[in-house]
C-alpha cells in the first residue's frame, strides 16, 4: 500500500540511539518550556508590579487631589462668604437708620392712636354723664311728681275722712 516508498528496516542499536535523542530532545524542549514559562511568568509579575505601582500612585495623586479639590471648594466658599459680608457691612447702618425712623414713626401712631383713644373716652365719659345726669334729673322728677301724688292724695283722703267723721 506504500507505494513509493522503501521499507527500511533498524536494529536494536539504532532504535535506541533513537529513542536516547528523542529523550535528550524531549528534556531539552521540557527544559526549554520550563525556562520560557519561569520567564514570562517573571515577566507577568515584574509587569503586574509595574501596574500596582501605578495604580498606587493614581491611587494617591486622587486622593491628593480630592484634597486639593476640597481645600479650594473650603477657599472659594469662605472667598464668597467674605464678599457677601463686605458687600452687606455698608448695608447695614442705612438699614439701621431706616429700622430707627420706622420705629419713631410707629412710635408716633402708638402716640396718636394713644391720644385719640383719651379724647374718643373722655368725649365718650362726658355723653355717659350727661346721659346718667339726664336720667337722674327725670327719675327726681318722677319721684317728686310721685311724693306730690301721693301726698295730694294722702291729704285728699285724710280731708274726705275728717269731712265723713264730723257728719
Amino acid at each position: 500500500a506504500h507505494m513509493g516508498k522503501k521499507a527500511q528496516y533498524a536494529t536494536e542499536e539504532d532504535l535506541a540511539g533513537v529513542k536516547q535523542e528523542l529523550q535528550v530532545e524531549t528534556q531539552r524542549a521540557k527544559d526549554g518550556g520550563e525556562k520560557a514559562s519561569r520567564d514570562v511568568r517573571n515577566e507577568l509579575i515584574n509587569e503586574l508590579g509595574k501596574v500596582s505601582h501605578v495604580v498606587t500612585s493614581n491611587a494617591e495623586t486622587t486622593k491628593e487631589a480630592i484634597a486639593r479639590v476640597a481645600q479650594d471648594a473650603a477657599t472659594h466658599g469662605q472667598m464668597c462668604a467674605n464678599k457677601v459680608k463686605e458687600e452687606l457691612l455698608p448695608m447695614f447702618p442705612q438699614l439701621q437708620d431706616m429700622i430707627v425712623a420706622s420705629q419713631k414713626n410707629v412710635e408716633k401712631q402708638i402716640a396718636q392712636v394713644d391720644a385719640d383713644l383719651k379724647v374718643m373716652f373722655a368725649d365718650e365719659l362726658m355723653a355717659l354723664t350727661q346721659q346718667f345726669d339726664q336720667e337722674m334729673t327725670s327719675v327726681k322728677t318722677e319721684l317728686l311728681a310721685n311724693a306730690e301724688k301721693w301726698a295730694r292724695d294722702a291729704a285728699e283722703a285724710l280731708v274726705k275722712e275728717r269731712r265723713g267723721g264730723c257728719t
